[in-house]
């Protein structure tokens, strides 16, 4: 059904308690609650972001994202309110401010190697503590770090998981680790990235959920085989 809505459920009741319209939109892939907790969804067909103020009766249409995308994905809350996500087709992301609008980040696509032509953008997670943004796109499937204050970036996810079909997906960060799940071989991969951007393999297994949860004390949690185990 068209156009996608916005839901806020309670989740000590399970009752849905306001329920918003997107115009314009098909659906939604993503949603984030920023720094200042103002919630944002992206969606589907227009490209466009939606923000609302909780206790507001309206959702405001903040326009399309990046020029000539049409789907949004994997939001993200970055520093002082702010926001980022991917897109596609142009596997391009976006930081979205309230005084400031809409920017890209990086100049283009997410990735510039010779032959590697991804279109979607579906994951991204911010480290406010190094100011980098991890994003990670496919087919074939990459994690980028961008340095947010030199604009240099650098491919973390090791070669031998650049598969075809590929795609990294709910990528979360805990300490020095990022952790990322592969689509297609739903597997979760945990990297150790330090500083400078340099990273190793750490540990990976197989996983069902589509993306771990939030640090819980020193541990995420994620499912495999209809059981919940830790990390």
């Amino acid at each position: 059904l068209t156009p996608g809505w916005l839901h806020a459920v309670n989740v000590n009741t399970e009752a849905v308690e306001r329920s918003f319209p997107l115009p314009g939109s098909g659906g939604g892939w993503t949603v984030a609650v920023a720094s200042d907790r103002t919630v944002y969804a992206g969606v589907y067909k227009s490209g466009h972001l939606f923000r609302h103020v909780p206790g507001e009766d309206t959702v405001a249409d903040l326009g399309q994202a990046l020029p000539d995308q049409t789907f949004l994905y994997g939001i993200c809350a970055g520093r002082d309110g702010a926001v980022y996500g991917g897109t596609f087709p142009g596997a391009q992301v976006f930081r979205y401010e309230r005084d400031a609008g809409f920017s890209m980040v990086g100049a283009g696509p997410i990735h510039s190697e010779p032959g590697y032509a991804p279109s979607y953008v579906r994951t991204v997670a911010f480290d406010g503590g190094r100011n980098v943004l991890f994003a990670g796109s496919g087919p074939g499937a990459r994690l980028v770090r961008y340095d947010l204050a030199t604009g240099s970036r650098r491919d973390v996810l090791p070669a031998k998981f650049h598969r075809a079909d590929e795609f990294p997906y709910g990528t979360k960060l805990a300490g020095s680790k990022v952790l990322t799940r592969l689509l297609t071989a739903r597997l979760g991969v945990v990297l150790d990235v330090t500083g400078k951007g340099e990273s190793s393999l750490d540990a990976t297994f197989p996983m069902d959920s589509m993306c771990f949860t939030d640090p819980y004390g020193d541990k995420v949690y994620y499912t495999y085989g209809r059981v919940v185990h830790a990390y």
